[in-house]
């Protein structure tokens, strides 16, 4: 299996639903704190139209979600391309209190298998990704022993979503 381009992840662009109105990631919060909660305020559909709208290979974007562990969070979803599921990770910045956005210097993990059918990424204590694992190995013969998953780290200055 081959990696995936990260180029395509970190310019996307966020339009709202609303043709009036565009969503700026550097300005509006991406997420709320609330107590233990962290809700997410965009639209999922803006996510998807806009992760799909940057490479037509795309047929799904799944299991949109932020996460956060201790002083760590992240916007997670995973892609569906080419028979592949593909997880991603962009990490998000405490804005303001109560309120998180994209990190301008920020970085964007993803993990690709080989005989992998399901990667996922593996945490230090502190709660930063630090690489992948496979979750659950192809069913093909000679899977089981080799299946492995890369992990790619990109980061960028002005990361967008």
């Amino acid at each position: 299996m081959k990696n995936v381009p990260l180029s395509w992840l970190l310019f996307l662009f966020f339009f709202s639903c609303n043709a009036q109105s565009e969503f700026d990631s550097h300005t509006t919060p991406f997420a709320e704190i609330r107590g233990d909660e962290i809700i997410l305020i965009v639209e999922e559909e803006v996510i998807i139209n806009s992760v799909k709208s940057k490479d037509t290979t795309i047929t799904q974007v799944l299991n949109i979600r932020v996460e956060r562990e201790n002083s760590f969070s992240y916007l997670l979803f995973e892609i569906e391309k080419e028979e592949l599921t593909i997880p991603y990770a962009i990490q998000l910045n405490p804005e303001s209190p109560g309120s998180l956005m994209l990190v301008p210097n920020g970085t964007t993990h993803s993990c690709s298998g080989y005989c992998c059918e399901s990667c996922r990424f593996t945490k230090n204590t502190s709660g930063a990704i630090t690489g992948c694992w496979c979750y659950r190995a192809a069913p093909t013969t000679g899977c089981q022993t080799t299946a492995k998953c890369d992990h790619s780290i990109s980061s960028t200055s002005g990361n967008t979503l």
